[in-house]
């Protein structure tokens, strides 16, 4: 997923003091349980999994509310530790989002989220959400296991930046992101352009006078943004690196078309690199 990755790592050189991947691990030397797979949501019984509410505006029941499926484990990507999705469902964007695979698991074979224009997103149990802060009371056993910080990939089913996301949970989010600061989060968009909107939109948690786009870069967030072919690279990087993040990354998955990513191509679109 992260296939132009060497390349943007020499647009960017404070890739170097970050690492998404320090190989493979061995699942049993992993701290937390299991993958997520299909046949985890198979075993599901009716009575975990309930639409998504007709009003986020109001509170709802759990039994309407959230996904009780564990969607939060440990995973087969090889550049992160966990993956963990607040919630889940999504809107298609543009043809990188063809054969969408959590489409394809989520929504046409589970029937637990509906995609498309109009349809709600549904927000996973409180129990989910209390994994990151389990991963983050392991950091010093990981540390000394691994010699390194724990990635966490959010979000694969989701996106955490889509307009149809009620804006709570994405602070929601963004609290758990500051509770555990022993963890790397790894927020991949395909809509890029709505990061600093968004982020100037959340109030920081300890002052309500400035935005968390004022507090970026924070110092566990990377922020990454998916381009498939030189359209969206041309509109998309330049996006990319207006955000003030403390690393930004590129997934080229699919790959639909070659793209260029020289030094002399992000000079000739940029001029002078904006943030080191």
């Amino acid at each position: 997923i992260l296939a132009g990755l060497s390349a943007i790592d020499r647009l960017m050189p404070s890739l170097h003091e970050f690492s998404l991947a320090a190989g493979a691990l061995e699942l049993d030397q992993i701290l937390m349980a299991r993958s997520f797979t299909t046949d985890d949501v198979a075993r599901a019984t009716s009575s975990d999994v309930h639409p998504p509410t007709k009003h986020r505006t109001q509170p709802a029941p759990p039994s309407s509310r959230f996904i009780g499926i564990t969607m939060a484990e440990n995973t087969k990507i090889e550049w992160t530790d966990h993956t963990f999705n607040p919630w889940i469902g999504c809107t298609k964007v543009g043809p990188g989002c063809d054969h969408c695979y959590a489409e394809n698991l989520m929504d046409k074979r589970m029937g637990v989220a509906v995609w498309g224009p109009g349809n709600e997103r549904v927000r996973t149990k409180p129990a989910n959400w209390k994994m990151p802060l389990r991963w983050n009371a392991q950091a010093d056993a990981f540390m000394a296991q691994h010699g390194r910080r724990q990635g966490v990939f959010c979000a694969s089913l989701a996106d955490v930046f889509d307009n149809a996301v009620d804006p709570q949970w994405r602070a929601d989010l963004f609290g758990l992101i500051a509770a555990t600061p022993n963890l790397d989060w790894l927020l991949l968009t395909k809509r890029i352009g709505n990061v600093k909107a968004m982020l100037a939109e959340l109030a920081h948690g300890s002052d309500p006078d400035l935005s968390l786009l004022d507090m970026m870069p924070l110092p566990n967030v990377c922020i990454g943004a998916t381009v498939v072919n030189q359209e969206e690279a041309d509109r998309d990087i330049p996006k990319l690196l207006a955000v003030p993040a403390k690393v930004r990354f590129l997934s080229m998955e699919p790959l639909l078309g070659p793209v260029d990513l020289t030094g002399e191509w992000l000079t000739a679109k940029l001029g002078a690199y904006p943030f080191k």
